[in-house]
């Protein structure tokens, strides 16, 4: 058997590979295979935060994208900001409840409830970096 360049993909497999890897058929390839925010959107519809989608978006961006300019020191106020109401909102809608002290243990594989005492030092750290901006390696410091 030759090997022939249109035999060849460069950079892994074929679409048709993955479709006989799979057993896909016609009716799972017109639905949708892949989804972004709605493991997200499902987990914050269960722990009843209003407006699910909006906000596991929101979660989504204000955790990858203005973590990213937080740790480049980029804006560092601004990423800070927006990443405030998500480590608040984890903090009601998820913590608050299950007391202060950080106590969760794995019991099987399965995480049992831990306490909010993280979350509220991610929460004051993150309300230090809003008042504070960026230190002294920031990308956007002020001198």
């Amino acid at each position: 058997m030759a090997y022939t360049y249109e035999s060849a993909v460069p950079w892994g497999r074929s679409f048709d590979q993955y479709v006989r890897m799979f057993s896909l058929s016609e009716g799972d390839l017109r639905g949708k295979i892949l989804g972004c925010a709605d493991g997200p959107a499902a987990f914050n519809a269960r722990m009843g935060i209003p407006l699910p989608e909006v906000a596991a978006w929101f979660t989504i961006l204000a955790h990858g994208l203005g973590g990213l300019m937080m740790i480049l020191g980029l804006w560092t106020r601004w990423a800070a900001l927006a990443n405030l109401p998500v480590m608040l909102g984890a903090l009601v809608f998820v913590h608050l409840s299950q007391g202060y002290f950080l106590k969760g243990v794995l019991v099987g594989s399965a995480p049992q409830a831990a306490g909010y005492e993280y979350v509220l030092l991610i929460v004051g750290a993150t309300l230090a970096q809003v008042l504070l901006g960026g230190g002294a390696l920031a990308i956007t410091r002020r001198s």
